[in-house]
């Protein structure tokens, strides 16, 4: 088991939001609050700090010497540099993390004293909860607004052939022709079985016209976090890769956090991306956690293809909600006129 290598000192921003103040924010002991929780891990955001453009801010709320909350904001910087300054936005993903007994009051104050701090910072700061419950009064007095927002968890705890059974016909069908036609699946156990799995990511990713970290944050996330944290599977068809998924291990859940195939159409027959994402789920299972988090399903009425997809699989539908405080909204609105400008101009020059 390979674990993540001690770190004097943090790679990201990080800033004490302490009744008692705390010099050296390396050292909170954070692990024992967020237990084995994966986008809230500070080793993540020191990847995210070294090997991409984005920053990273951390909080944490100290009473009496004794941690009550910790939260893990990515900055993210898109987009070209003129206007990356006005549109960084900031995520807390699957946090923060509070303590069991926190009052609905130490929730508001400690988000409270998050967005003073990043306010002049962001066009936006963005919460996705997960399975996690935010008390909802508390994060609307903090000035948060909730929309609704979809997630899959699909029950692992259940023996093999009735998370089967909970499939779509589709999906089982997919499932059954690309193992009969000779798609198998294998993990990741060096970087260039990251590499081989990034050019397919970096496929989907252009079809999608949306943006993709860089390899390196991938191989270090690879490098840093044990086999039973992280895995990258990768189906394959006579050693011609077709799709992946990578798989993060945050709390009970194995997260679906990325995915990606081959954009040759004669990929499709063999049926990879059903495939993968089964073997991910037999993975997540066989590592003893709970769910399987498909991962965002949108709002309410989304018909995109991949929502549907994800959605076959058999997960409940859950609305986890997402929670967005905007400092300025003519900030925001001309951020977002700006990219989409910004995205139709690249459209039309591909």
């Amino acid at each position: 088991m390979r674990r993540s290598p001690p770190c004097a000192r943090r790679g990201g921003i990080e800033l004490s939001l302490s009744v008692e103040p705390i010099t050296d924010q390396s050292k909170v002991p954070w692990e024992p609050l967020a237990g084995r929780r994966f986008f809230q891990n500070p080793d993540l955001g020191d990847i995210y700090s070294r090997e991409t453009r984005h920053d990273v801010l951390r909080f944490s709320r100290v009473d009496d010497g004794e941690l009550k909350g910790y939260a893990q904001v990515v900055l993210f910087r898109e987009g070209p540099p003129l206007l990356r300054a006005l549109a960084s936005h900031g995520t807390i993903r699957h946090g923060p993390v509070m303590r069991p007994d926190s009052s609905s009051s130490d929730w508001a104050s400690f988000l409270m004293q998050i967005i003073k701090e990043t306010r002049d910072t962001m066009t936006y700061l963005r919460i996705y909860p997960g399975r996690m419950a935010i008390p909802e009064q508390a994060a609307a007095g903090a000035g948060f607004q909730r929309t609704p927002w979809l997630d899959f968890f699909v029950d692992i705890e259940r023996p093999e052939r009735s998370i089967l059974a909970g499939m779509s016909k589709d999906r089982r069908y997919g499932i059954r022709k690309g193992t009969e036609r000779g798609v198998s699946v294998w993990t990741a156990e060096n970087r260039e079985d990251v590499e081989q799995a990034y050019q397919l990511l970096l496929q989907t990713h252009k079809r999608a016209r949306f943006p993709l970290e860089p390899v390196r944050f991938f191989s270090e996330i690879f490098r840093n976090f044990a086999r039973d944290r992280f895995c990258i599977l990768t189906a394959k068809h006579k050693d011609r890769p077709l799709a992946t998924c990578v798989v993060a291990v945050d709390g009970r859940s194995g997260v679906n956090w990325y995915a990606g195939s081959s954009s040759d159409p004669s990929a499709s027959r063999f049926y990879p991306n059903d495939v993968v994402i089964w073997e991910a789920i037999r993975w997540s299972r066989a590592h003893g956690l709970s769910f399987f988090e498909m991962g965002g399903g949108g709002p309410p009425g989304d018909a995109r293809g991949f929502v549907s997809f994800k959605k076959q699989f058999g997960g409940a539908t859950v609305d986890v909600g997402r929670y967005t405080f905007v400092p300025k909204p003519w900030k925001f609105g001309l951020a977002s006129r700006g990219f989409g400008l910004f995205r139709m101009i690249r459209r039309l020059s591909r």
